[in-house]
């Protein structure tokens, strides 16, 4: 067969599948990627990981990051952070209608990468695979064939979900952009929400499921601030805050903010404000609104 069909076209048949955890420094070596012949839908759950395709840059993944496989491309992968990668995959294939599998080479398929805000619906699907798949081996005859085919629809309607999100936009710009948004996004409310955290950049890059460097750069990107000067201004804010409202001294506010050196804090407080944090005081302003 040399025609090529698109994926939508063809019929499905889904293979191993099934949840996986990986330590930290965790890799898999394109020579691995060569050897598989199937088609694989990865979902990622928990954790931070990196992906290089066809000796490209490396791409962050992290929570809600799909990859959908093919073995007609070059791929290396790695789990970065300091815990656990989990994610969900299914291995799979496309066939004609007389039941003839379709080689990888001749079926359009989406791009490799695509993000869901919602990684949850994509592993409830591929555990009711999972399940299928166990009850199936004990069956046979009609009560078989339809459970195949109750397996096939699924997938089917997973993989039509990463084609929606791929149409959101490039999932190496506009969809991955929007994402970016909302996690800057929740980014910012949680400094904001903890003014006292002293996280290092790492540690907060980790939590949003990012290496610290790329992380950085689309905060800055969306935010004209970079994460550390975000976390300076969230502290000053509730000083602010504080010294108008509260009965606390100074050096109990310093505490309260994360800062272990009283005069640090009133350098700080001095170079974003103006004033030192008794002149602040004594001036009585306004408690300012936090700025985003």
């Amino acid at each position: 067969m040399t025609a090529q069909i698109h994926w939508t076209d063809a019929a499905l048949k889904a293979g191993g599948c099934g949840v996986s955890v990986h330590a930290p420094g965790y890799t898999i070596a394109s020579e691995w990627f060569r050897s598989v012949r199937d088609f694989d839908l990865w979902v990622m759950l928990d954790g931070t990981a990196e992906i290089r395709i066809d000796g490209g840059d490396w791409l962050p993944l992290g929570p809600g990051s799909c990859l959908w496989l093919t073995p007609t491309r070059e791929y290396e992968f790695r789990v970065t952070g300091d815990k656990k990668l989990a994610m969900t995959y299914v291995h799979f294939d496309f066939y004609t209608p007389d039941d003839q599998r379709i080689p990888p080479v001749n079926v359009e398929v989406e791009p490799t990468l695509c993000h869901t805000s919602d990684p949850r619906f994509f592993e409830t699907g591929l555990r009711r695979i999972m399940l299928l798949s166990y009850l199936m081996r004990e069956e046979s005859g009609e009560r078989a064939g339809l459970i195949e085919r109750q397996m096939s629809h699924l997938l089917r309607a997973l993989l039509y979900e990463y084609a929606l999100h791929c149409r959101e936009g490039d999932p190496l710009s506009g969809g991955l952009k929007a994402r970016h948004q909302g996690v800057v996004a929740r980014a910012v409310s949680w400094i904001h929400e903890h003014p006292e955290a002293n996280h290092t950049m790492e540690e907060l890059a980790a939590r949003f499921g990012y290496n610290a460097r790329y992380f950085c750069r689309i905060f800055i990107a969306h935010t004209g601030r970079t994460p550390r000067q975000m976390m300076i201004q969230a502290k000053i804010a509730q000083a602010r805050q504080l010294l108008a409202t509260s009965a606390m001294n100074v050096g109990e506010i310093a505490e309260s903010l994360g800062y272990t050196n009283i005069y640090y804090f009133s350098r700080q407080f001095s170079k974003e404000t103006g004033q030192s944090p008794t002149e602040y005081r004594a001036s009585g302003q306004k408690v300012q609104k936090r700025q985003m």
